[in-house]
């Protein structure tokens, strides 16, 4: 009878075990590493394409506390404008310039504001874009999102919203 209870214990430790292995399996399926950032998964992504919002084609043009965020997560240094030298691979030496990101614009509402910017590297070329809320009177970082685009414009980024090519940045790795 002894026997015969340690068997099952050892059963059930077993069955136990297996149904937790089982269990976190597919909990990591159901939670996909790769998370889509479109308007039918994201509210600011659904605000970009449903809303107007005021574009700005200059850095001096985005609200100070912004910019002051943003240059938190992304050295001034490492960001070039307008004609400044980019370099879209990544060969970065003394004649190629440490500029690996390039503002493209940026746009705004009362609570919202979000910069578009290209991210260098020939193995790892996109587009980031970041968002920064008010709340509670002070502005904030927001989610990031990367992806790609046709174009550096306003309509190219709401059809790549739509079509699923951002994802959300979920590390601040490709930032």
């Amino acid at each position: 009878m002894k026997k015969l209870f340690v068997v099952s214990a050892i059963r059930i430790t077993v069955a136990a075990a297996l149904l937790t292995v089982r269990q976190s399996v597919f909990s990591a399926k159901s939670e996909p590493y790769v998370l889509l950032f479109t308007p039918s998964t994201n509210v600011l992504a659904r605000r970009l394409v449903t809303e107007h919002f005021d574009l700005v084609y200059k850095l001096e043009r985005i609200d100070p506390a912004v910019l002051k965020l943003f240059f938190a997560k992304v050295p001034r240094s490492s960001v070039a404008i307008g004609n400044q030298a980019f370099e879209a691979t990544d060969q970065v030496d003394a004649v190629n310039p440490a500029r690996l990101r390039r503002f493209n614009f940026a746009g705004h509402k009362s609570d919202v504001w979000f910069i578009v910017y290209e991210v260098g590297g020939s193995r790892a070329y996109h587009r980031t874009i970041l968002f920064f809320q008010k709340r509670e009177g002070r502005w904030q970082r927001g989610p990031a999102a990367v992806g790609i685009m046709d174009r550096n414009d306003f309509s190219s980024l709401a059809k790549a919203l739509r079509k699923g090519w951002f994802t959300v940045d979920r590390d601040d790795l490709n930032l």
